[in-house]
């Protein structure tokens, strides 16, 4: 039987995490433990306790998620639009340049010139890509805010209307 050098410190450490990690287990945790995936404060405020955590640090991070969670969600929604947008003009310019070439070579012309739109339109296409895949700080913010003021507006029509039902 070979003989085992680790000690019993090492044989007795536990495995470590980080907090993105522990973030992304304990959202999969409440995602199987109801459909909803909501719990409770008291069930919140129970976690944070057998986790370590001061429960006044807890109700802090309740006001700060209350106050910067829409803004954040917000952010994401502007970065998936971006994308989506994308998608979209990329789809097109495939689709297009694709028939362009086709015509191109149906009707046997002896110059390339579907390489023109091709190019010209890759062009403008290269920088949709730079604005969606790497855009700045404040062009996220702003969008995050447009698109939460226009939700605003549509929840207060929502509501005025629904009044007059």
């Amino acid at each position: 039987m070979p003989y085992d050098y680790r000690t019993d410190r090492e044989t007795e450490r536990e495995e470590m995490f980080t907090i993105s990690e522990v973030e992304g287990i304990l959202r999969r945790g409440l995602n199987r433990k109801r459909d909803s995936g909501e719990i409770t404060r008291g069930e919140l405020i129970d976690t944070a306790r057998e986790l370590g955590l001061d429960v006044r640090e807890v109700e802090r991070a309740i006001a700060e998620q209350r106050k910067y969670g829409k803004l954040d969600a917000a952010r994401d929604a502007f970065k998936k639009y971006k994308r989506e947008g994308f998608r979209h003009h990329l789809r097109a310019y495939l689709i297009v340049n694709a028939a362009l070439f086709l015509i191109n070579l149906v009707t046997g012309g002896s110059e390339a010139w579907f390489l023109y739109p091709l190019i010209g339109w890759g062009i403008g296409l290269a920088f949709h890509a730079a604005n969606t895949f790497s855009p700045s700080q404040r062009s996220i913010e702003c969008g995050a805010r447009r698109m939460l003021r226009r939700q605003e507006r549509l929840e207060r029509r929502r509501d005025r209307d629904g009044e007059f039902d």
